[in-house]
């Protein structure tokens, strides 16, 4: 599935992985991008990204970051890719915020904060699931 969603700009670029949670994705990304790409794993929950760093932190290329998807310019350790990040990934950080009141105004700021951080052609991969 990588090969046919992200560019090949992604391998010795940046992937930056929003709502990531405690998911194997981006470790998943690292395996196959031999190590070679810079992969960002952002979370709100500070507890998932503390299992995330201690299960795999010391993977080289990889940051592990608290934060709100909606606000990326307001996380010091990503806003300084503004424009510079290859693609990024949402797995389920959509449908999470349209499960909350106020649906509309959050998914517009994750998508228009998103466009922000994305190079000129980067991807935005989002994957979801049909709510009924």
């Amino acid at each position: 599935i990588f090969s046919s969603t992200l560019p090949t700009s992604c391998i010795d670029g940046s992937i930056l992985v929003v709502g990531c949670g405690n998911s194997l994705l981006p470790i998943d990304l690292d395996n196959y991008h031999k190590g070679q790409s810079h992969i960002i794993c952002l979370d709100y929950s500070s507890s998932c990204v503390n299992q995330l760093v201690e299960s795999w932190g010391s993977r080289s290329k990889m940051s592990f970051v608290v934060g709100d998807a909606t606000r990326l310019e307001n996380i010091p350790d990503v806003a300084k890719f503004e424009g510079k990040i290859d693609a990024i990934v949402d797995k389920g950080l959509i449908d999470a915020l349209m499960c909350g009141e106020g649906w509309n105004g959050d998914v517009e700021r994750l998508l228009t904060s998103a466009a922000r951080q994305l190079k000129r052609g980067g991807t935005y991969v989002c994957v979801s699931y049909k709510l009924s």
